[in-house]
This record gives structure tokens, sequence and C-alpha cells, in this order.
């Protein structure tokens, strides 16, 4: 199990700050459950030490980690507290830092996304626009991500090998998602 906790100074009513972060209250802690019903995220107030500890599981999706952070990250905005997520190390980032849930979080990520773009290329992937809308299938060559945007991996343009032929598509942020199919 990985572990937040989140230590704040003032009084506050930190149950209903939970509460209104969509976690619900159960017999022994507050959890924020998945859409099939599964525990994603328990947190348990300490009221006499002001501060709230947060465990999950280390075995997670990107997107259940996304999940998970974007909540203890409103939960700490609203009680103003100081973060120690060293029990939540995720992975190193280029530079060798280490980042955890909060910590280096989007560098992370920004890293991630880089790594995995990188590693479709050559790959059978399909490109959906902003709308989510797919655009385009067959074999990634090359892509481009928005380089002004340094804190989020946006891609505005990417080449695919197609029945067609060579096709370029732009928007301004495509998805790439592999297929899992090879020729």
């Amino acid at each position: 199990m990985l572990s937040v906790t989140l230590t704040y100074e003032e009084v506050l009513d930190v149950e209903t700050i939970l509460l209104e972060t969509n976690l619900v209250k159960s017999t022994k802690a507050y959890v924020l459950k998945t859409k099939e019903g599964s525990v994603l995220l328990e947190a348990i107030p300490k009221s006499d030490e002001q501060c709230v500890s947060f465990s999950f599981s280390g075995n997670l999706t990107m997107a259940q980690y996304q999940t998970i952070h974007d909540t203890i990250t409103a939960i700490s905005d609203q009680l103003h507290a100081v973060i120690d997520d060293q029990e939540a190390f995720m992975g190193y980032l280029e530079n060798y830092e280490k980042a955890y849930l909060i910590t280096n979080w989007e560098k992370w990520v920004y890293f991630l996304n880089g790594a995995k773009h990188t590693s479709m290329e050559g790959q059978k992937v399909r490109i959906y626009n902003e709308q989510n809308f797919q655009i385009a299938e067959g074999i990634l060559v090359h892509y481009e991500k928005d380089e002004a945007k340094k804190d989020t991996f946006t891609v505005t343009s990417c080449s695919l090998i197609t029945t067609f032929g060579e096709r370029t598509f732009t928007g301004g942020n495509l998805r790439i998602e592999a297929t899992g199919e090879f020729y």
C-alpha cells in the first residue's frame, strides 16, 4: 500500500471537506470507490493530530492514480495542508529525480507520455481529435507535441501510413492510442 498524509494547522470541518470531494463514509474510514464499487482510496482523518492519512494500492492504472492525485490535491488545497507523499513513490524522471503522487507528478506524467508516444512509433494506432472522434488509423510514423506547453503533453500533429498512403493529421490536442494489432 502507498500512503500520503496531509497535515493542517487550522481546526476545520475535515469530514465535510472529505464528503464534498466525493469520498463516502464507511465503517472505518472515508473511501473513494471506482464505478465498479471497489475501494480506490481510503482516508482516515485524525483530528487530534490535525492530519488526514490516505492509503491506496500500488497496483493501479494511470487513470486511477490521476484520480487519486486530483482528489488528494483538492482536499489539500481546502485544508491548506502540508503534504507528505514520501510513502507514495511512483518512479523516476528523466534526470533520475524521484517522483511521488504529488511531488513532481506533472513532470512524471509528461515524461511517461513522451516515452509512451515514442514507443508507439512503428505500431498500428488510432488517432482521436479533441471531441474524442476517431479520425484515422494506421502505422504511426512520427508525432509532434506542442513545445510551448511544458507542463502538459499535447500532441498537435502526427503522420501515419494508412491504406491511402502517408497522411499527416493536425489538431489542438490529438490522442494517439495503440491498437495492439501488428502488421
